[in-house]
């Protein structure tokens, strides 16, 4: 049957109230299916005349919550990026050149999944880095067919957190959706701030890989010891590195180099 007149749960549990074509799939959004003699979902057809709409990163933020908030979040997410980035502090850096991903993935070749998450960190000599899906997906191609004597599972814990777009994965592997259980597996770009939002921080603040082995991390600012990935160690709060969890201000969660400058923050 090519058209239906009931009221159908789709994907997302969106209802679709209206005839809808079963065959296509809107030409905008690939998720919803288009409406009769339409290209495009009546979601997306109703997005139409805001195509050539410019809004500001703030206008945007101050959208309600709903599709145009969708789409101009989508439109500009590296533009929110930065925002999120200056306003928290954040070195994480959104690999966007070809060449700079291949070194990186040259880095990343042949080593532990422990020894690909202290690269992305920052713990390697390399920037700490976000990847674009596209990126995440070939890094993550990579590890599975050269580094096949290790487990698949750790290999995306530890690439998971510096992921930029983590919707546009082309394979949602079920251990992706095991990491964001907590903010349920984003389908699409969020429209709420908080939960993308929430997304980005996994990069400053990865949860503890329980099955990661006891790989060195960083040497610890205040007393130059080693800190590995199964120490009990914080990140400060205001500059984001690594500290013995005794060598820092359990209060504040800043580091005793950041204490000092406080009233400066």
């Amino acid at each position: 049957m090519e058209n239906v007149n009931e009221s159908i749960i789709l994907n997302n549990n969106v209802i679709c109230n209206e005839e809808c074509n079963f065959n296509n799939k809107c030409v905008k959004c690939q998720i919803y299916y288009s409406l009769p003699h339409k290209n495009h979902c009546s979601e997306c057809e109703s997005l139409l005349p805001y195509d050539n709409i410019e809004l500001t990163i703030e206008e945007i933020l101050e959208l309600p919550s709903g599709a145009l908030k969708s789409l101009q979040m989508n439109k500009n997410l590296e533009f929110i990026y930065q925002l999120f980035a200056k306003t928290n502090n954040i070195k994480n850096k959104l690999v966007k050149n070809i060449n700079q991903f291949k070194i990186l993935k040259n880095i990343c070749n042949n080593v532990t999944a422990e020894e690909v998450f202290c690269i992305l960190d920052g713990n390697r000599g390399f920037s700490p880095c976000l990847l674009p899906a596209n990126y995440a997906d070939e890094l993550l191609e990579q590890c599975f067919t050269n580094n096949s004597q290790f487990p698949k599972h750790k290999y995306i814990h530890a690439i998971a957190p510096f992921i930029f777009d983590i919707w546009n994965v082309s394979n949602k592997y079920s251990t992706l959706n095991c990491y964001y259980k907590d903010i349920d597996f984003p389908k699409k770009c969020p429209n709420d701030i908080d939960k993308l939002f929430k997304i980005w921080r996994k990069c400053i603040d990865p949860p503890f890989i329980t099955d990661f082995e006891d790989t060195f991390l960083c040497e610890c600012p205040i007393c130059d010891n080693d800190i590995s990935l199964k120490s009990q160690k914080v990140k400060c709060t205001i500059c984001h590195s690594y500290f013995h969890l005794d060598c820092i201000d359990e209060k504040y969660f800043y580091c005793s180099n950041c204490l000092e400058h406080h009233d400066y923050y």
